[in-house]
C-alpha cells in the first residue's frame, strides 16, 4: 500500500492507496533505464556524472515507527534493482531535529493521524515534526514566512487550500477542499509507502464482552476502545 489514508478512514482514496505500490522489479529497471541511470560494474546504478547513486535512509526505532529488520528488507529490495542504499539508525531527538532542518535525505515514519484528515491534517501538510516530507516548506508555512523556504507549485497549492478550508464554514465546500488536497498527493506521491492496514493486537479479558472488532487504531484516539466503554460489560 502507498503512504496514504488507510481503508475504513474518512476520505480513503483507493487510487492513491494503490498508486505505484505494486512490487515489479522488471518495470522498475525499465524506468531507471529510461531516465538514463546506467548499471555500473558493481551492479549499482550510476548517475550522469559517473558517480554511483546512493540513497541514505535515516530512521529511529521509536515504537511503531521503524525497525532494523524492516529497513534491511527495504534495502534488499532497492538494491536488487541497482539502487545502493545506506540505512542509518539515529536517536529520536536527533532524528526529529535533522528532519525539521532538512538535513535528512530520506526519513522513515508511520502514516498515523490519518483516520480523519479534516481534523488532523499534519501528514498531508508535512507539518508533523516526526515525519515531515517537505520540512523547510512546512517551516515557512507554520512561521508565516519568517523561516524556511517558500514553496511553489502543487505544495503551495496545498497550503492555500488548507487556508481556504479553515476559512470555510460550508460543510460541502470543506469536503471538496480536502479531496482537492488528496488529489494533489495522489498526483505527486511525495511520500513513498511500503505497507498499510497492519493489524493492531489488542488484549481483552475473556469475560469482557461487546468489544468491537474491525475498528481503526490511530494515534489521536490512543486506543479506539476508549470510544466505546459504555458498551462493555463483564459476563458473570
Amino acid at each position: 500500500m502507498q503512504a496514504a489514508i488507510p481503508p475504513g478512514s474518512a476520505y480513503y482514496d483507493k487510487a492513491w492507496a494503490q498508486a505505484y505500490a505494486q512490487y515489479d522489479p522488471g518495470r522498475a529497471k525499465i524506468l531507471l533505464d529510461a531516465i538514463g541511470l546506467k548499471v555500473g560494474k558493481d551492479g549499482f546504478r550510476i548517475g550522469p556524472d559517473g558517480k554511483p547513486i546512493e540513497l541514505i535512509v535515516s530512521f529511529t526505532t521509536y515504537p511503531g515507527s521503524a525497525n532494523m529488520s524492516t529497513m534491511e528488507l527495504i534495502k534488499s529490495y532497492w538494491e536488487k534493482i541497482g539502487i545502493k542504499t545506506i540505512i542509518k539508525q539515529v536517536d529520536r531527538s536527533l532524528y526529529t531535529t535533522q528532519c525539521n532542518s532538512g538535513d535528512i535525505e530520506i526519513g522513515v515514519w508511520v502514516m498515523d493521524r490519518m483516520s480523519n484528515v479534516a481534523i488532523s491534517a499534519g501528514r498531508l501538510l508535512g507539518t508533523w515534526t516526526d515525519g515531515p516530507w517537505a520540512p523547510l516548506y512546512a517551516r515557512w508555512y507554520w512561521t508565516k514566512g519568517q523561516e524556511g523556504e517558500e514553496p511553489t507549485g502543487d505544495i503551495k497549492k496545498i497550503y492555500d487550500l488548507w487556508d481556504e478550508f479553515n476559512r470555510t464554514v460550508d460543510a460541502r465546500k470543506r469536503d471538496t477542499i480536502i479531496r482537492q488536497i488528496i488529489a494533489l498527493h495522489r498526483k505527486n506521491i511525495w511520500i513513498i509507502g511500503t505497507v498499510g492496514g497492519i493489524p493492531q493486537l489488542v488484549i481483552v479479558n475473556n469475560k469482557l464482552r461487546n468489544v468491537p472488532d474491525g475498528i481503526l487504531w490511530d494515534d489521536p484516539y490512543r486506543s479506539e476502545l476508549n470510544s466505546f466503554p459504555e458498551q462493555f460489560f463483564f459476563k458473570q
